[in-house]
């Protein structure tokens, strides 16, 4: 079994998990470094490569632009206005599309992480995975849902590993959407609590009414010190380094 798994979840909130009664033994609310923010509230690109490495990451396709401009394409876009330098449409989204954001391959630009110091088996975190790809419907981030679960459930068996960490987006997704999102906490939650390996859950930022609050979110089965999401990466090698001795 791992010596340590790490569940990386989207948008989960600390307080919002405390409304529903949910909690893992040790936790800590940490804080977001102000260079993570991308048009004013905290970004998945830039949080997640940050945590792992201990340092500011700047995700380069998404560094700030114009805000006003950001949001009038936003807005344009969900009406189905698309343009060109010379062209402008007007389309209208088919059902399968709703509730899209456009796939965009994010492969990583970090050249190491805490990952590297271990025996390690990471799936689809953003801007540290090889694999991952930002956006998607509705239907992609189901299955991506799905494969999380296997993962999870096949790696707690496995011996290969000392360190295994899987990502999953749904509750974000669902949250800014308006789909309820309570049985995805409980989910993640009885997994962390059922599992017979230490575990720890991590978010980037937590997702209430459709918005990024500014608070990220640490709950472990073995006792943790974090103040910040760049304290994740000492605590996953501070746990590691002292099972060794």
């Amino acid at each position: 079994m791992p010596r340590l798994t790490v569940l990386c979840i989207d948008g989960l909130d600390f307080n919002y998990a405390k409304t529903l009664g949910l909690s893992l033994p040790y936790e800590a609310e940490l804080s977001i470094p102000r260079e993570l923010y991308y048009n004013e509230h905290p970004h998945t690109m830039h949080i997640w490569p940050s945590m792992f490495t201990g340092q500011i990451q700047i995700y380069s396709k998404f560094r700030n632009k114009s805000e006003w401009r950001l949001k009038a394409r936003e807005v344009l876009h969900k009406q189905g206005i698309r343009w060109r330098r010379n062209k402008t449409t007007f389309t209208k989204k088919p059902e399968s599309e709703k509730h899209a954001v456009s796939n965009i391959y994010c492969p990583p630009e970090i050249t190491s992480s805490v990952f590297d110091e271990f025996n390690s088996f990471i799936h689809e975190i953003p801007g540290v995975s090889k694999d991952f790809v930002f956006g998607g419907n509705y239907f992609d981030y189901m299955h991506k849902k799905t494969v999380f679960d296997i993962l999870a459930k096949s790696l707690e068996r496995t011996k290969k590993y000392d360190l295994v960490a899987l990502y999953s987006a749904i509750i974000d997704y669902l949250n800014h959407w308006g789909y309820d999102v309570d049985s995805f906490y409980r989910l993640f939650f009885a997994k962390a609590q059922m599992s017979k390996t230490p575990v720890m859950i991590v978010s980037d930022h937590g997702c209430v009414d459709g918005q990024h609050t500014e608070i990220a979110y640490l709950g472990a089965t073995f006792p943790v010190e974090a103040e910040s999401v760049l304290d994740i990466a000492d605590v996953i090698r501070g746990f590691l380094k002292e099972a060794d001795q």
